[in-house]
């Protein structure tokens, strides 16, 4: 809901807040509650409310969408918990809720919430065992942008020796196919490669049907 406010504002030079409200189906108070959290994340980006209760989002010059994304992710206890779960299924619902300091009702709780918004995608967190399930490449496609936002494709989700494995095995296969990238398209293949490992580590693979350049690579 944070996320689509500070979007909202930031492809509008003005919102009324009466607007904000109908757009995003809140109340006055969880509209103000919302602007004062993401004032508090973001800073120094600034969102600005003028008597008339005009809403206006307020960047320095050196910060980009890039830097919004980022901060918003990377304070997002709901995030938090995907790339937890993303990176290890070995965990009890106990030890999910100690790392993220909150209860283990609190977590359950959370994790319903998210899921009626994950089905929507195909996909859910289980948490018996807990992880994360559904249609396997929206999850991957979930992922990917989930990692290109909150770290902006410098990988330190991964670590050194995945990335590396993942590295030698995308030279190795442009090699075979005589394929030249861009800089930028490379580190997306490499970045599709390492969800992709982490997910068949945790035992979750692409029908085939849906994969035919599984044998290859």
């Amino acid at each position: 809901r944070v996320l689509h406010l500070v979007e909202s504002l930031y492809d509008q030079d003005e919102l009324l807040m009466r607007d904000l409200c109908e757009e995003l189906n809140i109340s006055f108070k969880t509209l103000k509650r919302d602007i004062e959290y993401a004032m508090l994340v973001l800073s120094p980006i600034d969102i600005k409310v003028s008597g008339n209760k005009g809403v206006k989002l307020s960047f320095p010059s050196n910060y980009s969408i890039t830097y919004l994304y980022t901060a918003l992710l990377a304070a997002s206890l709901e995030f938090r918990l995907l790339e937890k779960i993303f990176l290890r299924e070995t965990y009890t619902v106990d030890e999910l809720a100690e790392e993220l300091f909150i209860s283990s009702s609190s977590l359950r709780r959370m994790v319903s919430r998210m899921n009626e918004v994950l089905q929507e995608e195909e996909m859910e967190i289980n948490l018996n065992p807990v992880q994360i399930i559904g249609n396997e490449l929206r999850i991957y496609n979930f992922f990917i942008h989930y990692v290109v936002e909150r770290y902006y494709f410098k990988k330190t989700v991964f670590t050194n020796a995945q990335i590396e494995a993942v590295r030698e095995l995308a030279d190795f296969v442009l090699k075979i196919d005589y394929v030249e990238l861009e800089y930028r398209d490379r580190e997306r293949i490499e970045l599709f490669l390492l969800v992709q490992l982490i997910r068949m580590k945790n035992n979750h693979f692409i029908p085939e049907e849906f994969n035919p350049h599984r044998q290859k690579i």
